[in-house]
């Protein structure tokens, strides 16, 4: 399945302290965020897993072009690939806070930026 925001909108928040996801198999395109998370903004203890998913042309104006983690949240990537993701921090991912965390299994990063710290 294709998301494909076109270059206008975030298109996934996950939070809550009790709060599970799990993607399958999923392409997001072209998400945007004038903030943080370009598809995906998980926070407040919410976890968050991915398998086998798909993140390109994301972008973000804060921090994480495809993904932003933080106030205790957790995410796992499994398989997951990131390619032209950009952002001002953290290209593709982007993590604030010592209790966050992403794991990633098997997963790759292609051609993505940032302007200030960690381009991956």
């Amino acid at each position: 399945v294709n998301l494909d925001c076109g270059g206008q909108a975030s298109q996934l928040s996950v939070s809550g302290n009790e709060t599970r996801v799990a993607l399958n198999n999923l392409a997001f395109v072209q998400g945007l965020s004038r903030l943080d998370g370009g598809c995906i903004y998980v926070s407040s203890g919410a976890n968050l897993g991915a398998t086998r998913c798909s993140f390109s042309e994301c972008m973000a104006d804060g921090r994480g072009g495809a993904i932003f983690v933080q106030d205790s949240a957790t995410v796992l990537l499994h398989q997951a690939t990131f390619s032209q993701c950009h952002a001002n921090r953290g290209g593709a991912i982007g993590v604030q806070g010592p209790t966050s965390s992403v794991s990633m299994e098997g997963c790759s990063l292609i051609n993505n930026s940032a302007a200030g710290d960690g381009g991956g």
